[in-house]
């Protein structure tokens, strides 16, 4: 009974620490794009988004990008808020777009903050990723507070890698017989002289407690191995 009370508490101690870590990283106000599926060539509309907003008045974006690789060629400005909005496409700032508003008052929606058009001058096989970030000195809510962001990247994959990794390669044949799938001969293997493997060995509820937390994305493994140590030692007393 000791012992089951033990295991109960841990295990309730650990869920909770997992769904407060799990609804802190959920709700984290951020700014991001889905990802664009693109050729060389083409020209693509990427709406810039927000996420659990917390009230916004002013904002300035700004996205990095390869010119040899992608070109913004427009900004238009998306439904949230009402205000002065601009950017710096045009000015020279090859390699750097900044998008700028304010406003009179928080408007506290999700959804399109702006909308850039990118022409798609030579992708690499292996996609590209432009990078999203912000000014803090420039970002804020009506009571002139820092809005603090996560920036995602906006992530161009290419097109025809995509087609290919989903198209299964066709199987072998056999030269002598074009179009015909060969068969290797199966090898039965006799059950009496082949080696049976051992039971598995049961590992004990603190080891298996201890792999769990180091097993757990960073940084949550460290706050999650110093979270279970004393409930490991606890464990182990009853095993």
């Amino acid at each position: 009974m000791k012992r089951l009370s033990a295991i109960l508490v841990a295990l309730a101690i650990m869920i909770s620490a997992a769904v407060a870590y799990a609804a802190a990283e959920n709700n984290d106000p951020a700014v991001y794009a889905r990802s664009v599926t693109v050729r060389s060539g083409d020209t693509v509309s990427v709406p810039i988004l927000v996420r659990n907003n917390p009230g916004i008045m002013g904002f300035a974006i700004l996205i990095n990008y390869d010119p040899a690789i992608v070109q913004p060629t427009k900004v238009e400005k998306g439904g949230l808020g009402t205000g002065l909005f601009d950017d710096s496409l045009g000015t020279g700032n090859d390699g750097s777009l900044k998008v700028l508003f304010t406003g009179s008052d928080n408007f506290t929606a999700d959804g399109t903050l702006f909308t850039v058009t990118f022409q798609v001058l030579a992708l690499p096989e292996n996609g590209y990723e432009a990078a999203l970030s912000y000014s803090q000195a420039d970002t804020f809510n009506a009571s002139w507070q820092d809005v603090v962001l996560t920036c995602e990247p906006i992530v161009f994959a290419d097109a025809d890698a995509t087609t290919e990794s989903t198209t299964e390669p066709a199987g072998p044949t056999d030269p002598s017989t074009p179009g015909e799938e060969t068969t290797a001969p199966a090898t039965v293997e006799d059950s009496t002289t082949a080696p049976q493997p051992e039971p598995p060995t049961q590992e004990k509820l603190s080891v298996r407690i201890r792999n769990w937390a180091a097993g757990l994305p960073k940084p949550f493994n460290v706050f999650m191995k110093l979270l279970t140590a004393p409930i490991v030692w606890i464990v182990s007393l009853f095993e």
